[in-house]
């Protein structure tokens, strides 16, 4: 048999037992915790031969104090489960769940299982209606400042997307990719930033209504710990239908109403509430128009 040598390469470890973790396993050997915590608690530094040769001496050891009961086992998996941020898969998932299918034209094709029916008119502008400068504009400003955005501006910039861009899939592929690009990234969001951009001072009705939570770090039962003490939102189904609430009441809207007619705004909040209403050729520029880059470029410092 070929002797493998291990690279005497330095490593520094630090080891820390959380307290509610060390809490659950209270029924394991304390000694053999113990022994653990204390080899490697302080940084130090270990050699790869060092840290193999103890992982063996200890293995034996370690088989047999893993025969844990069934019910501490669970604890675990709870610990872990409850400690886990949900990270967003995929942007139907996250509007629609169970939502597959592939949009071409007025024609479906594929499994839908939500009851929406969405109105051909959704499929796209004509190709030679696209916009190319406006578009690359967006992605520029996007890629430029996605560090200190929030799941509320990329949405934004989704719709956006998805008004310039003539695709017959669904309109703007990219827009999705721009919106999940943001919201996968393991950042957390204080509460503030819907706070700044509410204007009548109805956030608790909102989250009344929606069925929002506000979560605290040091909140009883609690779900979703943040550190900072940061509030948060839960993410579920609803999570859009907050967003396209805060936009009707947000210093954009008001900014881009201004310059429409009261007939346009009263359409404007039926399309909000119900996307799949019927829309003629004029209520169709009323949205291009409340969603125009151009203009939205104006408001960045609203929000």
């Amino acid at each position: 048999m070929q002797r493998i040598e291990i690279p005497e390469t330095d490593f520094i470890i630090e080891y820390y037992w959380d307290n509610e973790f060390d809490q659950i396993f209270q029924y394991i050997d304390r000694n053999l915790t113990k022994n653990y915590t204390e080899t490697f608690r302080n940084t130090e530094k270990y050699n790869q031969t060092q840290i193999y040769q103890h992982q063996i001496a200890n293995a034996s050891l370690q088989c047999e104090k893993q025969q844990l009961q069934y019910k501490q086992w669970q604890k675990i998996d709870q610990y872990l489960f409850v400690n886990e941020i949900p990270n967003v898969d995929s942007l139907h998932n996250l509007i629609e769940p169970t939502c597959e299918f592939i949009r071409k034209s007025d024609v479906f094709i594929g499994l839908r299982q939500s009851y929406i029916n969405f109105s051909c008119q959704h499929c796209g502008l004509n190709p030679e209606h696209l916009q190319e400068l406006q578009i690359q504009n967006l992605v520029n400003w996007f890629y430029k400042n996605q560090i200190n955005l929030c799941p509320i501006i990329s949405f934004i910039c989704y719709l956006l997307y998805c008004r310039i861009h003539p695709s017959l899939d669904g309109n703007g592929r990219m827009g999705r990719l721009l919106f999940l690009e943001n919201l996968n990234l393991e950042r957390y969001y204080p509460i503030s930033f819907i706070i700044d951009i509410l204007r009548d001072g109805s956030l608790q009705q909102l989250y009344n209504q929606s069925n929002f939570k506000l979560i605290k770090q040091n909140e009883h039962n609690i779900q979703y710990p943040l550190a900072n003490e940061y509030y948060i939102i839960k993410l579920d189904k609803n999570y859009v239908k907050l967003i396209i609430k805060i936009l009707l009441q947000s210093k954009l809207y008001t900014y881009l109403s201004s310059q429409i007619k009261q007939e346009s705004k009263i359409f404007i909040r039926k399309f909000m509430r119900n996307p799949n209403c019927q829309k003629s050729v004029h209520q169709q520029n009323i949205l291009d128009q409340l969603l125009d880059i151009d203009q939205y470029q104006c408001c960045w410092e609203l929000l």
